[in-house]
């Protein structure tokens, strides 16, 4: 047995029944309201700490005092002040108005204490040859019963009086009687022009003498007192009963409370309700509601049994147990008594998704900058399934899902490797306007096909290192490839270089290799491989693809691709291509193509220094030699608008800088694109 328990079962102290009562003289009330001081270890008293209690019983061989939990707070921060400064502690004391002069010690019963309602009971230790004097008529003092009950509209009684340690003047009350402003919850709120420091834990006390309230707090003109009947509902389950004296100030009749039955059988399973509170992960959080909460304060504290979470009132719940609705909870209570109840969870979860499901369009945004579309999503992730998503009404070819990887058997038809993290994005094709999706909720809930439109200032950009004018090619069995024509790169095969992007469900970020002709698999330039991006040789005829695990070899596919669009290439090139300049400062005699990287672009360039009917070819190097030897990537960069000694050279030797014959004032050019379109004739003087 819990010996806690064992000592609050001894104090148990009996309950005189009163049906009529005398009216109470202020001294009545002076002796049940002992003095609290705190004295040093010579027993002087520690000057200006003093408060109030209230004497709750005096038979039985033993005296309890109820007192503000806060006083006690203060002394512990008192205390600790003054064991930093190597000062011993504080000891409490109390007098009593029959025994004025005389000091008794106390000591605190912990489990008889609660900070949120502000009170704590504390045990007097008596003296050899001096009882503890008792209230002079138990009989005319007594706590009101329940009268903020809802159907009570407002109590009998309205004017009160507080008596306590007055800024450290014992037993002083008020001259005359203070009106009630409110009664909130557990609280009575009252006028006062007299309570100040020490009222604390003093008592609070109806015109006729019944007691009513502990003094709490004050604040300006107003005080604050916890309701007597609330601090006795909480101390009868804690099998604690006092020796007030009951006085009806309602029609509504003694509270069961007070009689002490169990939290458990007051408690009204019927009005108990949940409602969700976060639903972004794999189940729902929340929150225990119910209308006897409000009634009883201390039914605030109930944990949910088998439940290891923290705050008491909130738990977790996999969403296909809240789906159930059958859902069973034991709730147990502060006294140790504990009852099951059914609550509906599937009915709040069914409402939210209701709710999400009118309005989804918000959860998509576009950038750009980088040709995306993102799924943002709701706050409350968790209750989707997954988003089918695609670029036209009848092909729905993307999946956001909540599962990183589905396999192929889950998704149906169409490959597990078009699945994209909930929250992630998916390249844009360049000529995409608008997204079209399908949601699915947890509870099989499926949305129509809904558009949505791509504001127009994310559909292009000037920016061409930022946009690279997506496109799509697709595998046989349905694997979606994002691939774009890659400018930095597209001298790395004669014929131009595309960057093949992983398929957004494909976690093996292997060696890519690629089979042209049917001859084998071989592999990219290793040092070109950045992390899903993969240069591969442009072109228009078919072409497989596979996946390399460096560490454990593992081969992902073949994937048989139909080719790369030409369009492509024509998309890639940046708005103010070709960038060639001649003489001055920056290029002295010469004409240049800047950027050798950009060669990619370029079937043919036709040049003259003299006039556009003498245009003629020059026969273009290749940068694949480059690109193949250790350094070449970082000589090309290099080489950007560069003129160092280094790049004129490289430039020379791919064909892409030419010496400015003496006497020419004007550079004529054309270029033919590696998309077939010819670029209209130019004239650069210099």
């Amino acid at each position: 047995m819990n010996p806690a328990r064992v000592f609050m079962a001894s104090i148990c102290l009996t309950i005189m029944p009163t049906n009529s009562v005398a009216q109470a003289s202020l001294d009545d009330q002076r002796s049940i309201v002992a003095m609290l001081q705190a004295a040093d270890e010579n027993g002087a008293p520690e000057d200006p700490f003093c408060a109030a209690a209230l004497v709750m019983a005096n038979s039985g061989g033993r005296t309890l005092l109820l007192t503000a939990q806060h006083v006690l707070d203060e002394l512990d921060n008192r205390n600790l002040d003054r064991t930093q400064s190597a000062h011993a502690p504080l000891k409490l004391t109390v007098q009593f108005f029959g025994a004025v002069g005389r000091t008794y010690s106390v000591r605190r019963l912990p489990l008889l204490s609660n900070r949120t309602l502000d009170y704590a009971v504390l045990e007097v230790l008596p003296l050899n040859n001096a009882p503890i004097p008792a209230p002079r008529n138990w009989a005319v003092l007594g706590i009101t019963q329940d009268f903020t009950k809802t159907t009570q509209t407002k109590v009998t009684y309205q004017d009160v009086r507080a008596i306590g340690n007055n800024d450290c003047d014992p037993w002083m009350a008020s001259a005359s009687a203070e009106k009630i402003i409110a009664q909130a919850g557990t609280q009575i709120i009252f006028e006062t022009h007299f309570i100040d420091k020490g009222n604390s834990g003093g008592g609070l006390f109806a015109a006729d003498g019944g007691l009513v309230g502990l003094v709490t707090e004050t604040t300006g003109d107003k005080g604050i007192a916890l309701r007597l009947d609330v601090a006795v509902a909480e101390l009868a389950v804690k099998h604690v009963e006092i020796d007030w004296k009951e006085k009806d100030y309602s029609e509504l009749g003694q509270d069961s409370m007070s009689k002490g039955k169990p939290y458990a059988e007051l408690f009204a399973a019927s009005s108990v309700a949940t409602r969700l509170i976060d639903t972004s992960n794999d189940g729902a959080r929340y929150r225990l509601s119910a209308e006897t909460l409000s009634e009883y304060p201390s039914s605030n504290t109930i944990a949910v049994a088998g439940r290891s979470e923290n705050a008491d009132t909130d738990f977790f719940v996999p969403f296909t147990e809240g789906l159930a609705n059958d859902a069973k909870l034991t709730l147990q209570f502060v006294d140790g008594s504990n009852k099951t109840v059914s609550v509906d969870l599937r009915t709040p979860l069914l409402a939210k998704i209701a709710e999400l499901a009118k309005d989804t369009t918000d959860w998509f945004s576009s950038h750009g900058v980088n040709g995306q579309v993102h799924f943002a999503g709701p706050r409350e992730k968790g209750l989707i399934k997954r988003v089918d998503a695609g670029f036209s009404p009848e092909a729905l070819e993307y999946r956001f899902s909540t599962v990183s990887a589905e396999t192929a058997d889950t998704f149906g038809k169409r490959p597990a490797y078009n699945v994209v993290e909930l929250g992630k994005s998916i390249w844009r094709p360049a000529d995409a306007t608008s997204l079209w999706y399908s949601i699915t909720f947890i509870d099989g809930t499926t949305t129509p096909a809904t558009r949505y439109d791509i504001p127009e200032k994310n559909l292009y950009s000037s920016d061409f290192y930022s946009y690279r004018g997506i496109h799509i090619t697709r595998s046989k069995d349905g694997t979606i490839f994002p691939y774009y024509y890659a400018y930095g790169f597209n001298g790395m095969f004669p014929d131009g270089t595309i960057n093949l992007l992983h398929p957004y469900g494909m976690r093996t970020y292997g060696r890519l290799q690629y089979d042209m002709d049917g001859k084998g698999f071989r592999d990219i330039y290793a040092q070109l491989t950045y992390g899903i991006e993969n240069p591969i040789p442009w072109t228009t005829k078919p072409i497989r693809v596979r996946y390399v695990n460096a560490e454990t070899g593992q081969i992902v596919g073949p994937f048989d691709l139909s080719g790369f669009d030409v369009a492509a290439i024509r998309d890639a090139t940046m708005p103010e291509f070709p960038r060639i300049a001649c003489g001055g400062r920056t290029h002295p005699g010469t004409c240049e193509f800047d950027d050798p990287r950009a060669l990619g672009h370029v079937r043919e360039l036709r040049i003259s220094f003299s006039s556009l009917t003498g245009l003629k070819p020059v026969k273009l190097g290749t940068l694949s030699t480059y690109w193949s030897k250790a350094g070449g990537a970082t000589i090309l960069a290099h080489c950007v608008k560069s003129q160092a000694p280094e790049c004129i050279s490289l430039k020379r030797q791919l064909n892409i800088a030419w010496d400015i014959p003496a006497g020419a004032s004007d550079f004529f050019y054309t270029i033919v694109m590696r998309d077939g379109r010819i670029l209209p004739p130019q004239r650069m003087a210099f």
